[in-house]
């Protein structure tokens, strides 16, 4: 399992979907890096940075929209320390993009572990994790009980399948993550539905087999802070971070996204009205 190790405030976003039709996400998601290349010390993307990714070959000749993305995530790459993990949307990204941005890639779930260096009091909005050792991941692996998905996700992650997919022409392959997104957003069910949520018994294994208590991801837009209940989990838990959408909320709605940040003191989560209005 990858290990990162910090003393410094890091901060973590996920789910931002990068893409044609959302620029107003687009652009509060670069006042946030503009922020944290401010503010933190180091920045990890935990997957769907982008709506979808057909290849790192992409970058050679980007769109409009994959130009500008690609130039804000590489100044935040060479102001600060930054890892991208791929998701269910962009699970293609590898090692020329994230050597294009001046980042690490996390090819699968990451211990963060969160070192200290005083005695620094936390705040009233800090919550405190003893142990400072986080289990980190994009979070569609503990959805189990969504059979349907995780044999879509075992097909696309096949190494033999990808790279019959990376011979075929960028246009192609554009083409078919189109007619795959609407099919997926035809078919997609309410997210309150309990198949659709991460499962506690998959999570547990999972932070038991990684010796922590508290587990980071994003993928099910709920954003927040839950107990995992299992007949033998202890004292576990789990934070959603926020998913990004500024363009395609309700009327009502507010726009939605935000960020946690954790240094010694503990961990908060973030959200849009922490944001400055300018940067």
């Amino acid at each position: 399992m990858n290990n990162l190790s910090f003393c410094e405030p890091v901060w973590l976003a996920s789910d931002i979907h990068l893409g044609p039709d959302n620029p107003r996400t687009s652009e509060t998601f670069y006042r946030f890096l503009a922020h944290a290349r401010n503010r933190a010390g180091a920045l990890i993307l935990l997957g769907d940075i982008f709506d979808v990714w057909i290849g790192d070959d992409w970058i050679r000749h980007p769109p409009p929209w994959l130009e500008l993305a690609l130039h804000h995530l590489r100044e935040t790459g060479q102001t600060l320390p930054m890892w991208i993990l791929g998701g269910n949307r962009d699970f293609l990204i590898g090692d020329k993009l994230a050597h294009h941005l001046d980042a690490r890639l996390i090819r699968d779930q990451c211990l963060l572990r969160i070192t200290s260096h005083g005695k620094d009091k936390p705040s009233k909005h800090t919550v405190t994790q003893p142990d400072k050792k986080f289990l980190l991941a994009h979070g569609d692996e503990f959805c189990t009980e969504d059979l349907k998905y995780q044999r879509f996700r075992r097909i696309v992650r096949n190494p033999a399948l990808q790279s019959c997919f990376m011979l075929l022409p960028l246009s192609l392959r554009t083409q078919i993550a189109r007619r795959a997104r609407q099919t997926s957003q035809q078919t997609d069910r309410s997210p309150h539905e309990a198949s659709y949520d991460v499962q506690d018994t998959a999570l547990a294994m999972a932070l038991q087999n990684s010796g922590a208590h508290c587990c980071i991801h994003g993928h099910t837009h709920r954003p927040g802070h839950f107990p995992v209940h299992t007949a033998q989990s202890g004292d576990l838990s789990r934070w959603v971070l926020p998913d990004w959408e500024c363009d395609h909320h309700c009327g009502r709605e507010p726009e939605r996204g935000g960020w946690m940040e954790i240094d010694q003191s503990g961990l908060v989560l973030r959200g849009l009205i922490d944001l400055p209005a300018r940067i």
